[in-house]
């Protein structure tokens, strides 16, 4: 029926307009509203009368077939509706000369009464077809076959691993990954082992080969493989589940998992012997992050089955979201990451794949060519095999491509090709110009013309794929589910999806640094608008906003703020036009840029998206610490989890009247307090975990502690609760208040909470709130430690500082409260709000304040002056809670108008001049991939820099007195300060910027380093050296020097041993598993002092720089001096090892050297930098990135200078 599908167009074309009138016409809401409302559920029931009817049971649904004047009066009725809107939106002289002046002069075209009649119209219209399908539904299911077929669950097609798409690819050799795949098998059968096995691994080291090499071998045993769920025939506890709920297929991925495959193995005869098999491979191809996090989680709950035994093996790279989903498991599961296996171990099995592929390539060739042109049996020798095992390792997909290039026969023989492909790795851009581009370069060569523009048309079909109208829609119009799958499938095979979904990834993983008007910038200009096409055709719209924001990461600060801008502008574009984007793809280049500002710059204001789906007063909003989901809940019950980068709705939670909601710290539960309960859900899968009871009248407000173990909750019942999370114990109660109470707070420090309550009574029919104060507790000795009260009115909430300085309060009296939470005292009241304040939160970084307020609006505070610095207006009610994400810049806001809205705070925040430190930088740490940098300094901060662009990130704020050291964990996820001064260690969360545990020491602390396995630290106080369990925040040894001051500590790269160099100029090594000194390396008359020391990766060597200015090469093994180094002039202060094994050492003369350990030769100098160096790194890149203290920081690449016959350090500067 083609009137179908115009009234399906017309009905998304009345959407639009409605969007439009909704934003510019502010006296008929409630009649804008309503239409859009009647017309959406016209829609949803239109879509549903056309996917019927286009089914493949159509034609047996006679009534519905008779729809034709019932759908005609709708379609009239709706180009009607859109004609007169779209008339008065565009009609009008003088509409036309305010709108030139960007001016709007809308007015809502309908009376009340005509409205009526239009719904009263609509509605009759959907009634006759929503009859009309009841009938035939009526008629179908009396002929129904209640005998399911299992069959008709859904099946990934071609995803076995012995189907006929997966009949050439390759398993592994017979004589490699030998260990691995011994490994594994040994699992399987294991009857104690677990149930999940993690196969990880970067790209191309044969994660896929080795899961068809194992399901190959699970298909040789008769151990029952993935198939075995949805292609055996009828399994009775199966069938009986599909019985019970017809539509089980529709439902979440929890429920299926449930329903489907527990519960069935669970009723299954006890059959602990049978090993049943699951092979997922490349689950890092997943299209959601949460359907990634999820899917282990619901795997992980499989070692609950008792009748089989279960097993997964899942393979994957080593992405976030996956490390985030293990980790959430905790040991439920086996783990080997192949990019972690022994070299010798890969250079043995890339060697024989090698041997074997040449042998064949030599065979072949000696078949097809007469016998003087054959090469010899042992074709190419072991040199030039050698050279080509080295130059694949650790990739076999290096090895598998140099084997096709060597034996594609439309290109060359295999000796002329060999010789080619070595050539191409003389000088080579990167690893994969060296792979590919031979195979590029001939792929021409010598082909006759009609071959040649066969190639080179195939080829511009891959890169110029993208443009407007891909599918060749012509419709705008025309939705996403009208258009044939296999019309997709041919426009975007599996090269161009992964293109599309992947470019932005490898980009920002190449470290390329974006500018205007360079290649990504011209092809922004170009192909953007194509590109989001793109990704609404293959349903990824929801992934752009991630890919956007990653894509703004690589962007220069300085030169990309043209790019920057169209990214910025783009990204809201799509936020506020998502729906219809993603149902009518086209959309994007007609209403989605016709609603966009003309002048895009100037005209955007801070609202970035509003969501919409609660149906009474929204009373709470949070954002996950890890910022990937955000929680809002509604007064009538409902929480919904909220995608923040698209604004998509991914859970829906049912419970009582709901007062508050906050994530735990790791954002894997979540707390709702309703009335006098409280429930912790797994954010994850939406079940709830525990409901914590005790309380006997309303709660009003909850908090977790920074260490998610405890959980404080506010209640009219006077009291304040603590309750354990593990347990759903209550562990303390304090009792104080004299009145209600509205709001708790814990503090950073784990130990302080923070309570506030009212004392109300009624006087003349009137609420009176007097008595209002603030008590602040000892959480751990159950005591008050002080009391705050200040404001005049009933005082509605308290929020802690992230670095703890501080506690601020929000009140009836309309204003905020700033106290010192040592003496008690308010240090400054913020003034600017019209009514009472409902909600306050922080930046993460401690440096802004929101605030949300009956007068509809929330302010933004600059926490230094005191100033609100922008008012965010949008809501038509009273605005009733805020929460920053952790990215500091994109607030949430929750109101009375049900709905919920994000802002962009960076559009009004003024230019800070705080981001450099105020005092003397005092040492500096690089993270281990070289992109960020920490400073300490006397100003009492850290501070984290992005290397690549000198920008201050974060400020961590919480030390009493001057930060004296300061050190990354080698997996970048902490940071630990240390100041000698207020005798603490600070262990930070690099992503939340909180600091989760404070170590105090009994001494001044002068250095601090991390284990390589990020587990231990170790700090020096005086002649003692005292090793800490980063988990439990425990002292676990001390190493004692015998008065002898320690000057300096580095770990062996296994973590087993310590190397510590004292002021008798000796040095010490130390066994951590029993605390003794192993060895002491003796020195020599006259040294002055050990200046640094540093130890090779290989943990083999150790080298030590002494005031004579030399330095020394030891053997960790011997304990021998094998090579003393001499050249620099004055001191060496600084040493480390380079990636290709060379020593740098940096010194007071001004160069920093580089010197050949086999030969002991200096082979380059940088000269120049002009300052002492206290510490020096390599960046990713191949930079080298020193502390020049006294001036900052400087990153640069060392070149070679002809003139001068040394190197120069080229670089920049970052101001700390």
């Amino acid at each position: 029926m083609e009137g179908l599908g115009t009234a399906v167009e017309l009905t998304v074309k009345i959407a639009s307009l409605c969007a439009e009138y909704s934003s510019a016409v502010k006296n008929a809401s409630h009649d804008i509203q309503s239409l859009r409302e009647r017309i959406s559920s016209l829609e949803t029931t239109l879509k549903d009368v056309m996917e019927l009817l286009e089914s493949s049971h159509g034609a047996r649904l006679r009534t519905s077939q008779k729809l034709h004047d019932a759908l005609n009066n709708s379609r009239l009725l709706l180009d009607s509706i859109a004609t007169t809107l779209e008339n008065k939106l565009n009609g009008g002289r003088k509409q036309r000369t305010m709108r030139a002046f960007g001016l709007r002069a809308l007015k809502w075209p309908f009376e009340s009464k005509k409205l009526e009649n239009i719904m009263a119209g609509l509605e009759q219209h959907q009634n006759t077809m929503v009859v009309a399908m009841q009938i035939d539904q009526t008629a179908e299911v009396l002929t129904i076959n209640h005998k399911i077929d299992l069959s008709k669950l859904p099946v990934a097609k071609g995803a076995a691993f012995n189907s006929q798409a997966n009949e050439y690819v390759p398993r592994c050799h017979p004589r490699t990954r030998l260990n691995v795949l011994a490994g594994i098998y040994n699992w399987f059968e294991d009857p104690h082992g677990k149930c999940i096995y993690w196969l990880c691994g970067m790209a191309g080291t044969g994660k896929s080969t080795i899961s068809r090499t194992v399901a190959e071998y699970l298909t040789e045993k008769n151990i029952p493989c993935a198939s075995f769920f949805f292609k055996k025939g009828e399994v009775p506890h199966v069938r009986a589940a599909i019985e019970a709920d017809m539509n089980i297929s529709d439902k979440t991925k929890s429920e299926q998992f449930e329903k489907l495959i527990l519960e069935p193995l669970d009723k299954c005869e006890d059959q602990q012997s049978t090993i049943v098999s699951i092979v997922i491979d490349a689950l890092d191809e997943c299209d959601l992050e949460e359907d990634v996090r999820l899917m282990v989680l619901l795997l992980a709950r499989a070692m609950d089955v008792t009748s089989v035994r279960l097993r997964f093996f899942i393979t994957s790279r080593p992405e976030l979201p996956i490390r985030l989903g293990f980790k959430s498991i905790g040991d439920s599961y086996k783990e080997l990451a192949l990019h972690e296996i022994p070299k010798p171990d890969i250079k043995n099995d890339i060697a024989v794949y090698l041997e074997d592929q040449l042998k064949a390539i030599v065979q072949h060739y000696n078949m097809s060519v007469e016998t003087r042109r054959q090469l010899p049996s042992q074709w190419p020798g072991s040199k030039d095999t050698e050279r080509l095992v080295d130059m694949a390792i650790p990739l076999f997909i290096y090895a598998a491509t140099a084997c096709r290039f060597i034996s594609d026969r439309r290109l060359g023989g295999p000796k002329e090709q060999l010789e080619i492909f070595f050539n191409s790795h003389r000088n080579p851009k990167s690893n994969l110009d060296a792979t590919y581009l031979p195979v590029l370069e001939q792929l021409t060569r010598d082909l006759k013309g009609g071959e040649k523009r066969a190639v080179i048309t195939k080829f511009k079909e891959i890169v110029d794929n993208l443009r407007k109208d891909i599918c060749d829609l012509r419709r705008p119009g025309t939705l996403r589910l009208d258009i044939e799958q296999e019309t997709i499938d041919i426009r975007f095979p599996p090269e161009i999806q992964y293109a599309c979904l992947y470019w932005v990834h490898h980009l920002k993983e190449s470290g390329v640094i974006v500018r205007d008007h360079d290649q990504v910038y011209d092809f922004l200009i170009r192909h953007l608008l194509h590109w989001i096409e793109a990704l609404s055709l293959i349903g990824r719209i929801s992934e752009s906003s991630g890919m956007l924001d990653n894509l703004l990461g690589t962007i220069d600060s300085e030169d990309g703020v043209e790019t920057s801008a169209i990214i910025r502008d783009i990204k809201r574009i799509i936020l506020i036009n998502r729906w219809s984007i993603d149902e009518a793809p086209l959309q994007i280049y007609s209403s989605a840029l016709l609603f966009a500002p003309e002048q895009i710059e100037s005209n955007w204001d801070a609202c970035l998206a509003t969501l919409e789906g609660h149906n009474d007063w929204t009373r709470a909003v949070s954002f996950s610490p890890d910022g990937r989901q955000l929680a809002s809940a509604a007064s009538g019950g409902t929480i919904k989890l909220w995608d923040p980068a698209t604004g998509r709705c991914t859970a829906t939670l049912v419970s009582g009247g709901i007062s508050a909601v906050c994530f735990s710290p790791d954002s894997q539960r979540l707390a709702s307090a309703e009335m006098k309960q409280i429930k912790l859900w797994n954010a994850i899968t939406g079940r709830c975990i525990i409901t914590l009871d005790g309380h006997y009248t309303r709660i009003t407000d909850i908090s977790f502690a920074p260490d998610g173990r405890r959980l404080a909750s506010a209640s009219h019942d006077r009291t304040v609760k603590l309750w354990d999370t593990e347990t759903g114990d209550c562990i303390r109660t304090f009792v104080g208040h004299n009145g209600f109470l509205e709001g708790v707070s814990f503090a950073p420090d784990n130990r302080r909470l923070a309570s506030v309550a009212n004392k109300e009574s009624i006087s003349n029919g009137y609420v009176e709130s007097y008595d209002h104060n603030i008590k602040l507790w000892d959480t751990v000795a159950g005591s008050r430690i002080i009391e705050f009260t200040g404001h005049e009115d009933r005082i509605n909430t308290i929020r802690f500082t992230p670095d703890g300085r501080w506690l601020a309060s929000a009140s009836d009296d309309s204003t905020i409260k700033l106290w010192d939470t040592a003496i008690g005292s308010c240090i400054a009241t913020l003034v600017g709000h019209d009514e009472g304040i409902n909600a306050i939160c922080f930046t993460p970084d401690s440096r802004w304040l929101a605030s949300a307020s009956h007068d509809r609006t929330v302010k933004l505070w600059d926490i230094e002056t005191g100033l609100c610095t922008a008012t965010f207006k949008g809501h038509s009610q009273s605005v009733t809670a805020v929460n920053f994400a952790p990215d500091n810049w994109q607030l949430a806001s929750a109101s009375h108008d049900s709905t919920i809205k994000l802002w962009d705070t960076t559009i009004s925040r003024s230019p800070s001049t705080t981001d450099i430190h105020s005092h003397k930088v005092t040492a500096i740490s690089f993270t281990p991939d070289g992109r960020q940098l920490a400073s300490a300094s006397d100003d009492h901060t850290v501070k984290l820099w992005d290397t690549a662009t000198g920008r201050c990130i974060t400020t961590f704020k919480g030390h009493s007195q001057s930060v004296t050291a300061v050190t990354f964990a080698p997996d970048g996820r902490q940071l630990a300060s240390a100041s000698e001064y207020d005798k603490t260690i600070k262990l930070w969360d690099i992503t939340t910027g909180h600091c989760v545990a404070t170590l105090q020491t009994d001494g001044y602390i002068s250095q601090i380093t991390f284990a390589p396995n990020s587990q231990q630290l170790a700090s020096v106080s005086g002649y003692i050296t005292k090793l800490w369990d980063i988990t439990t925040g425990r002292c676990t040894a001390e190493l004692d020097c015998n008065r002898e001051s320690i000057l300096s500590i580095a770990f062996s790269p296994n973590s087993q041993e310590l190397v510590s160099t004292l002021s008798d100029h000796t040095i010490k090594l130390w066994d951590l598993s029993t605390g003794n000194c192993t060895a002491t390396l003796p020195s020599e008359e006259r040294v002055y002092g050990i200046s640094a020391i540093t130890v090779s990766p290989n943990g083999q060597l150790l080298a030590s720089a002494y005031g004579d200015y030399t330095v020394k090469i030891w053997d960790m093994t011997t304990h021998d001096c094998i090579m003393k180094l001499e050249g620099h002039s004055f001191w060496v202060s600084a040493m480390t090892f380079a990636p290709n094994g060379q020593l740098v050492s940096a010194s007071g003369d001004d160069t920093i050297k580089f010197w050949d350990i086999a030969t002991g030769i200096c082979t380059a100098t940088l000269k120049g930098y002009g300052s002492w160096v206290g510490a020096i790194n390599f960046t990713m890149d191949g930079s080298i990135a020193c502390d020049l203290i006294g001036t900052g920081l400087s990153i640069g690449q060392p070149r070679w200078s002809r003139s001068y016959g040394y190197h120069q350090l080229i670089g920049r500067e970052c101001q700390l």
